[in-house]
């Protein structure tokens, strides 16, 4: 059986030989699995059209299954009402532009590192971040959400559409719900610029900054590991 790299990341990352990376808890593994949407290093992505968005959005119960196009024209005539309309080029543009985003956001939850030796790939925090931050906030501001009280007299935040635009603004109320909760900043992605593969965090410092230590963290000290060899060689040579 061929074993492809995205199945040997995943062993790794849930077994005890990196016990504090993985799968995020509860409903934050939502954003995490929306950000892995892209595989940068298998050069992969599940959302290349509306069809491949609505498909992955109803796959994690976060839209009604998108209508047939049947069913869409009798809705736009007013014959028949639904759920939710399937979505369109701008709704993908609008999720692709979200999951950078949050990328880049979670780019920039990597600790400074500490150490001499500590390799440059382990990227202390990304300057990028306040400017994703501030583009995160304009999405924010076009979604829908509203205020209500369930039966209990409990306050919460919730979507009113059931559309893909409801959908995205259930992801972002999903990290809020994080932020809150303290687990927001251990969600990351990994420091390693042909990766940024999304993971959980569990180490007790909270300074993880690679997916996997045997893949990209191995890589890393291994390419460390040259660069000091060639500067020692050219030392001598000079």
């Amino acid at each position: 059986m061929v074993v492809t790299e995205i199945e040997r990341r995943t062993t790794l990352t849930t077994s005890s030989a990196d016990p504090h990376i993985g799968q995020a808890p509860s409903r934050l593994a939502t954003v995490q699995d929306f950000v892995n949407t892209r595989d940068i290093e298998q050069s992969t992505d599940e959302l290349t059209s509306p069809t491949g968005l609505d498909r992955w959005l109803a796959a994690h119960g976060l839209r009604p299954a998108a209508p047939t196009a049947h069913e869409s024209t009798r809705r736009a005539s007013g014959r028949e009402r639904g759920p939710g309309s399937r979505s369109d080029a701008a709704d993908l543009a609008l999720a692709v532009d979200l999951r950078e985003t949050l990328r880049a956001v979670l780019r920039s939850h990597i600790r400074p590192p500490r150490g001499p030796g500590r390799p440059p790939e382990a990227r202390a925090g990304d300057p990028g971040g306040a400017a994703a931050a501030a583009r995160l906030a304009e999405i924010a501001a076009g979604l829908p959400a509203a205020i209500t009280a369930g039966a209990d007299g409990g306050v919460r935040l919730v979507t009113p559409s059931a559309d893909s635009r409801g959908a995205l603004t259930t992801i972002l109320l999903i990290s809020a719900e994080a932020q809150t909760l303290g687990t927001w900043a251990r969600l990351k992605v990994c420091s390693a610029d042909d990766c940024e593969w999304a993971f959980y965090d569990r180490s007790p410092t909270r300074n993880g900054c690679w997916c996997s230590m045997q893949i990209c963290g191995s890589r890393a000290k291994s390419r460390a590991y040259r660069r000091r060899a060639t500067g020692r060689a050219d030392a001598v040579t000079t």
